[in-house]
């Protein structure tokens, strides 16, 4: 399979350029972190906690709307 495979110039492997190509910041170290807390079950208490708050979380939502509505809102042309 591997064989059938044809890359781009430029974004092979080979031509990597250690000064100025850019390196992903997350090495094996936090894939393997990321799989661990994802068998742990960690995002679906995540989410859970989301369903739990999720009147609050509406709540918030409404609130910051108006506070954004109210700062952006033009005022009346004969108030001045």
């Amino acid at each position: 399979m591997i064989g059938f495979v044809e890359f781009n110039g430029g974004h092979r492997y080979a031509d990597f350029i250690p000064g100025t190509d850019k390196v992903a910041e997350y090495g094996i170290a936090a894939l393997i972190a990321g799989s661990l807390a994802a068998k742990a079950g960690v995002f679906k208490l995540l989410l859970g906690a989301l369903l739990a708050l999720k009147k609050l979380i509406v709540v918030a939502a409404v609130g910051v709307a108006a506070f954004l509505r109210k700062l952006f809102r033009r005022a009346p042309a004969d108030a001045s």
